[in-house]
């Protein structure tokens, strides 16, 4: 603690100490010498009375003394402070209060959640500002009041405050503490303060960048408003097991529940679909730990599905609910031309292709697969439309007539996707595909010739960047290895073509290239038996519906599920839509338009709450409309807490915790006036006085027995 003076000038009032002294100098009693005849009828002067006398004089002096020094004292308002208190006691004060409004804040029990708690602190601390002190509110976690407003009013805060609700995203609280103290810094007040309060969720301090500490002689309170809870269980996220959606085909989702507390928790996971529940799973789950939850459900119809998964029912109840906003498309239409038929079905070109088209779908249960195959030869094709089709394969196809040639270009130009495995028919040739040009289809490489390695070879450079062969990076059993060729087609990609997989001999094996609005993959062996295993091999049926499913440009016909604070991604709004013609519409039911951005560029409005998004363009034949899912982020989930000396590290400057957060402004009132102490010593200097006037009064008695003698 250090001692300070409101008003020090009153110190020199300590100067009227020296009167006592004077006084005592000036009318001490002197010795008078008297001639006198005889003193042996008078008693023996006690010499011990004499020196009574003088003690006595020697305290009344240090008590009158003493209480001009302590009336001179508690003049000028002394006041006792904590170490670094900094600022003035007398001084006016701007105060910036950080309102933790993050998801977290949600929680609470018996209808208090940590965020009412923390409102009320937030409100003494602002009743215990003075007239002439200044006040701003921020509160990071709620998108639509994050930074602080312009008014340094504290009318104004209160208004803000009493109008404030808890948001549902994340807090950088780091980064909140460095504007506040950047906006307060500004004034011309003595006392620069900041109030964070917070439930201290770690995930709130993780650094984002800003560095930095805050500016000295700006003191920094610490109030914990964290629930006590050691228990909660979220679902932090979910996936389809089989995209694309197809409505009419079993769709099977996997999600994952985690258990934040310490203590081991079992529960139920439900699924629902557009409101309506459809069962769920029991688990089981030991602290820390996850469960995996599967589910199948098929969609009864095409368009967008609302799906959520909840899990949980503990006082965090914000992350008991998981959303992913599902589109289910109609069955693709897909154009299989056999290049080779056979009256044999092992020996026909298509016969892996068509086995794995019409996977399921012969079985009492319906179909399981999401293309709907046509199978043409290649006199057939000539009289077909490929326009009705999203893709189309060939296989073994070496020249085609000038009509279907024609279609196929245009059929790319305009969106199609192509497919092409080559086999002995095309190899025998020559040209691109082993005809005449005018009669080539659209390819995405030459073929220079056929090649017969003298050993196998196996698919060794896969490109997991490209979009082909990103989605099997991560898994454990797509070794595309295994498959070997013993035959293959020289591929010489075309311009602008990419080689996004090659053989073991460094020869392309899969070329990929882009025309007018459509795509070409080609592969540079064939698609049955007679060159290669691959038809056998696991990665065959994943690799062939991932490439149909970005040929026919059914991407997006998976789960969406976005986090609250992000943009809607803006690849969803159609080309040529104007900014006025898009609204995003909230579960909460409230309205937003999307403003513009760099390069004439659409930004779209953050998620601000978790749900169901509707983007939407209202317009007349318009007709436009997107659905998305926003969820809270799994860091507020999280139960793992920041200390205050981790908060204090973070921002450079030492953290003054709050130690009741109901008094949260008597507190801080405290520590920024200090304890004044002026009453204390005008009681002591009180006392002194009455003890000095009795001593001054009392008087002195010498030793009676005392005789004189002669």
């Amino acid at each position: 603690m250090s001692l300070e003076f409101l008003n020090p000038g009153f110190l020199f009032a300590a100067a009227g100490a020296a009167a006592p002294v004077l006084v005592h100098l000036v009318f001490r009693r002197r010795a008078v010498q008297v001639d006198f005849s005889s003193v042996r009828f008078l008693k023996l002067v006690d010499l011990r009375l004499a020196r009574n006398r003088r003690l006595r004089e020697i305290l009344v002096l240090v008590l009158r003394t003493s209480a001009v020094l302590l009336c001179a004292a508690a003049l000028a308002r002394p006041v006792l402070r904590p170490e670094g208190a900094g600022g003035s006691p007398g001084g006016s004060t701007s105060l910036a209060v950080i309102l933790d409004s993050s998801a977290s804040m949600r929680a609470g029990s018996a209808g208090r959640t940590a965020f009412d708690e923390a409102a009320a602190a937030a409100r003494s601390a602002l009743a215990a500002l003075e007239s002439g002190d200044e006040a701003v509110i921020m509160f990071p976690g709620s998108p639509a009041k994050e930074e602080a407003g312009p008014s340094r009013f504290v009318e104004d805060a209160r208004a803000e405050l009493a109008s404030a609700s808890c948001g549902f995203g994340r807090a950088a609280l780091c980064r909140a503490a460095r504007e506040a103290a950047a906006a307060i810094s500004k004034s011309r007040s003595a006392n620069k303060e900041i109030l964070l309060i917070t439930d201290l969720r770690a995930s709130s301090f993780e650094e984002d960048g800003g560095g930095g500490s805050l500016p000295e002689g700006v003191r920094l309170f610490v109030a914990d408003a964290a629930c006590e809870s050691g228990s909660n269980l979220s679902p932090v996220s979910a996936r389809i097991l089989n995209p694309p959606v197809i409505a009419g085909i079993p769709a099977e989702f996997s999600v994952i529940v985690r258990n934040h507390g310490t203590a081991e928790e079992r529960g139920k996971a439900v699924l629902r679909i557009d409101g309506s529940e459809f069962g769920g799973g029991e688990f089981r789950i030991g602290p820390g730990q996850t469960a995996e939850m599967a589910f199948s459900r098929v969609f009864d119809k095409p368009g967008f599905h609302r799906v959520t998964f909840a899990a949980g029912g503990d006082a965090f109840r914000a992350d008991d609910e998981f959303h992913m906003a599902v589109e289910a498309g109609s069955r693709v239409q897909v154009l299989v031309v056999n290049g080779s038929p056979s009256g044999h079905p092992f020996l026909d070109e298509t016969f892996y292709i068509k086995a794995a088209l019409d996977l399921g779908n012969e079985q009492a249960g319906g179909p399981q697969s999401c293309f709907d195959p046509v199978f043409l030869s290649e006199a057939e094709l000539e009289s077909a439309d490929p326009a009705g089709f999203r893709a189309v394969i060939l296989a073994n196809v070496r020249s085609l007539g000038l009509r279907a040639a024609a279609g196929l270009r245009s059929f790319v130009e305009n969106g199609g996707g192509i497919l092409v495995f080559h086999g002995d028919r095309t190899a025998a040739g020559a040209g691109a595909a082993g005809g005449p040009a005018a009669r080539n289809p659209p390819l995405a490489a030459d073929c220079a010739g056929l090649e017969s390695p003298q050993e196998q070879v196996r698919l060794a450079e896969v490109d997991f960047a490209s979009d082909v062969f990103e989605p099997f990076k991560s898994e454990a059993n797509m070794d595309f290895k295994e498959a070997v060729f013993s035959r293959y087609v020289l591929l010489k990609p075309a311009q602008g073509a990419k080689i996004i997989a090659s053989f073991s001999d460094g020869a392309p094996a899969v070329v990929e290239r882009s025309e007018g609005k459509g795509r070409i993959i080609q592969f540079a062996s064939s698609c049955d038996l007679d060159w290669g295993n691959l038809p056998t091999r696991t990665v065959f049926l994943p690799m062939l519906y991932r490439m149909l499913c970005l040929l026919a440009r059914v991407e997006g016909t998976g789960g969406l599920a976005g986090i609250v604070g992000e943009r809607p991604p803006a690849a969803a709004i159609p080309a040529g839509t104007a900014l006025g013609d898009l609204i995003l519409s909230a579960p909460s039911g409230s309205r937003r338009a999307p403003s513009a951005g760099p390069g004439g560029t659409i930004l779209l409005p953050e998620f601000d709450e978790p749900g169901f998004h509707w983007l939407e363009s209202p317009g007349p034949g318009s007709g436009f409309k997107r659905l998305f899912a926003a969820n809270i982020d799994p860091g507020e989930s999280a139960l793992e807490r920041a200390s205050v000396d981790r908060v204090s590290a973070l921002l450079g400057t030492r953290a003054i915790p709050i130690e009741r957060l109901s008094d949260a402004g008597t507190e801080m009132l405290s520590y920024r006036k200090g304890d004044e102490i002026g009453a204390f010593l005008l009681v002591a200097a009180l006392a002194l006085m009455l003890v000095e006037v009795f001593l001054a009064n009392r008087p002195l008695h010498g030793n009676r027995g005392n005789k004189v003698t002669s």
